[in-house]
């Protein structure tokens, strides 16, 4: 094949690629009714009184409407929900979407009114018993719903900590799952009268998944380097001329996946919002330290912001973003040189640090913590809002030799009892 049609072929490619992944983000929506739908099921709930009965009362079924009374000596609200199965086992799988639209149109005082999901699986629902279901969800401002339909993304959602402890809280369970949601819903949590009409529910998505396209593009194109790499091998085989030209771009190629290379492990590494460590970081870090110095101890000390939902509730992500970018900053500052912290995960930071005197070993490791517990107290943050925070910690040492999962069950234990006596605390577990 002749160099400039090869190049021209490579040319189309790269085009055609380049419109390909572009593209995709233009295709309209993938939208998928769910309600009102032939399989779906609906129901009301609420608080039954024995004075004034059920709570929550159909106005006009067949157009979805209905009317919540929420009564001052009432113990909960009510709310409407569907499904598929009456056994509240089995579901639907809407992994596969980014998000979920309500068309629903709200009537009452109510400033808030609260969205949820919930999803079984056999290691913690009941088949029969749609309690035990995964109880996810989040609340939207009236006022939005107030101008049309509105979209929340599957990521926003949030297991309730009420469905956890109830479930004698397993941290992996913590997690949102969408694999087989029984139940979907809207409900009202402040007292008044309540009219809803749920008009429609759509789940949104893309026709075309974005990490697939980007790993075929890049499955494609190393298809397409290492063929050429073969070409040019045959070519510095048949001719001796062009050796030297082969050789500097192999040279440059290798110097190319080398940097690449370098640059994918930041990423892998990074907490690509606050700038430092991850969990995969951190877990480098011990594992380095174990090679370095098998013989010393590392304290380990879990932290997470308390009440920090509420932020996000209150004044938006932007600012609960920015919030975990100063704390890590600034915790980052006060720490010594041997001392790391990463970001573990939502609100949850991780500060790993040798222990030279092992006698010595918990009342320094606490002492220290209780110096980071009381700074972030008495720091500001003065973000576009000012907020003040506490933190609670969980602690523990890691001993040569020992597992690190096992040492970190215990700062999750630890953490557990200090947010359960109050938060704004330091606790140690052996």
């Amino acid at each position: 094949m002749k160099i400039k049609t090869y190049d021209s072929l490579k040319l189309i490619a790269l085009l055609l690629t380049i419109t390909v992944i572009a593209g995709h983000y233009y295709l309209p929506a993938k939208r998928s009714l769910i309600h009102p739908a032939p399989h779906t099921a609906e129901r009301l709930y609420g608080f039954n009184s024995p004075l004034s009965g059920l709570s929550a009362t159909w106005i006009d079924k067949q157009l979805h409407y209905w009317r919540c009374d929420y009564l001052a000596d009432h113990n909960f609200g009510c709310g409407y929900s569907i499904y598929w199965d009456s056994n509240f086992f089995s579901g639907i799988d809407i992994s596969a979407y980014d998000s979920i639209e309500y068309a629903i149109r709200y009537e009452g005082p109510g400033t808030r009114i609260r969205f949820y999901m919930r999803n079984a699986h056999a290691d913690y629902a009941e088949k029969g018993d749609g309690s035990t279901t995964k109880y996810m969800a989040m609340t939207v401002r009236t006022q939005e719903i107030h101008n049309g339909p509105v979209t929340l993304n599957l990521s926003e959602f949030n297991v309730a900590d009420w469905w956890l402890k109830e479930r004698d809280y397993r941290r992996q369970w913590a997690n949102t799952e969408f694999s087989n949601i029984t139940e979907i819903g809207v409900d009202q949590t402040q007292k008044g009268t309540h009219k809803t009409y749920v008009d429609k529910i759509t789940l949104v998505g893309k026709w075309i998944n974005t990490e697939w396209l980007l790993l075929g593009t890049v499955g494609f194109w190393l298809v397409i380097f290492v063929l050429e790499g073969l070409w040019r091998l045959y070519r510095v085989y048949r001719t001796t001329l062009h050796i030297k030209s082969v050789v500097n771009e192999l040279i440059a190629n290798q110097l190319s996946l080398e940097h690449e290379k370098d640059n994918l492990q930041t990423l892998y590494v990074t907490d690509p919002l606050t700038g430092i460590h991850n969990r995969a970081g951190i877990t480098e870090v011990i594992h380095s330290h174990h090679l370095k110095h098998p013989e010393k101890t590392l304290g380990l000390m879990l932290l997470d912001l308390d009440h920090f939902k509420d932020i996000n509730d209150t004044y938006g992500h932007d600012i609960g973003d920015q919030v975990l970018k100063t704390f890590a900053t600034e915790t980052t500052k006060r720490l010594h040189k041997i001392s790391t912290v990463a970001r573990w995960g939502g609100e949850e930071f991780i500060i790993v640090t040798p222990i030279n005197n092992h006698k010595l070993a918990r009342e320094r490791l606490t002492f220290f913590a209780d110096n980071i517990r009381s700074g972030v107290e008495k720091y500001t943050f003065e973000l576009d809002v000012t907020i003040k925070l506490t933190v609670s910690m969980g602690l523990t040492l890691l001993d040569p030799g020992e597992n690190f999962e096992a040492a970190l069950k215990r700062t999750d234990r630890a953490l557990y009892n200090a947010k359960s006596n109050g938060r704004n605390r330091v606790e140690y577990l052996e």
